[in-house]
């Protein structure tokens, strides 16, 4: 939750036309002892988007996650099991 509230500060104040949607539970929200889930990003500006995440990680590392959070951005996803 801290990172799409993160997320979602930092498209406000880059006046970025993105909609933030979730985080939600996965479809297999617990696997291999790990909670898992799914924050999408609705842009037509993949790009600018890009770029603004490539900022924020040079910034602060992991996005600011504690170590034992694993993140994955996939970008058009085809299969989110």
């Amino acid at each position: 939750r801290s990172f799409a509230e993160s997320l979602n500060q930092r498209l406000t104040a880059s006046k970025h036309a993105a909609t933030v949607i979730g985080p939600a539970p996965c479809p297999m929200a617990f696997v291999r002892g790990r909670h898992r889930r799914n924050l999408f990003v609705k842009t037509s500006r993949m790009v600018e988007f890009t770029k603004l995440l490539t900022e924020w990680e040079l910034q602060q590392s992991r996005f600011g996650m504690p170590s034992g959070t694993k993140i994955v951005i996939d970008v058009d996803p085809d299969d989110m099991m």
